[in-house]
């Protein structure tokens, strides 16, 4: 057990240890952020719906959505919830309205 605790160095060790807690806290951010504002991106996706009539307006709804979502992000948090993550949350709310519009047809 010893010759274990001795190949890695204790400087290294101890850089690995706060790279993988960094990246846990970065990730937690992340999936909490998303249940979070799950419902405020839904109630924006259908206010979008409501502003923005016409066909073939989805790229601008999606834009409007998208401003209000990081503007509503916490300054504390912006740097680790990237467009990828307000994308995936904005694409659950537009699929939940679509699917909400097909049950009542």
């Amino acid at each position: 057990m010893e010759a274990i605790l001795s190949f890695i160095p204790v400087p290294v060790a101890v850089i690995l240890m706060a790279a993988g807690f960094v990246s846990l806290a970065v990730g937690g951010i992340r999936l909490g952020y998303k249940a979070t504002v799950k419902n405020l991106a839904l109630e924006l996706a259908e206010k979008a719906e409501r502003s923005i009539m016409g066909s073939g307006q989805g790229a601008k709804k999606k834009k409007q959505v998208f401003a209000a979502l990081r503007a509503k992000c916490p300054a504390a948090i912006r740097w680790a919830i990237t467009d990828e993550v307000l994308d995936a949350v904005i694409e659950h709310a537009f699929d939940v309205m679509t699917a909400a519009l097909g049950k009542k047809s």
